[in-house]
């Protein structure tokens, strides 16, 4: 789902979280939004509720719309958000 096209609430965010993050805190959660909220913003907003949130911070890559954004990003009503931790393999 594209946020700019698809979310019904459009006083929210949806937050995909995906590996490990969204194995401890969910796949999907939708955030309320409020004026002037950024990537930055939000994460700090799940850490505080969501300690795993707080171990990725550092190293988590962030999407808004399916776009690589950085975490000064502002954020827009109905948009989804991508929090990728890094993953490694062998």
């Amino acid at each position: 789902m594209n946020g700019k096209n698809g979310g019904l609430d459009r006083s929210t965010v949806t937050v995909l979280l995906f590996a490990g993050l969204g194995e401890k805190v969910g796949r999907t959660l939708s955030w309320p939004w409020r004026e002037g909220l950024t990537v930055a913003g939000l994460l700090d907003e799940l850490a505080a509720r969501y300690p795993e949130v707080a171990v990725y911070r550092p190293t988590v890559m962030t999407a808004v719309n399916a776009a690589y954004r950085p975490v000064d990003h502002p954020l827009r009503p109905g948009d989804e958000v991508a929090l990728i931790p890094p993953v490694s393999g062998g």
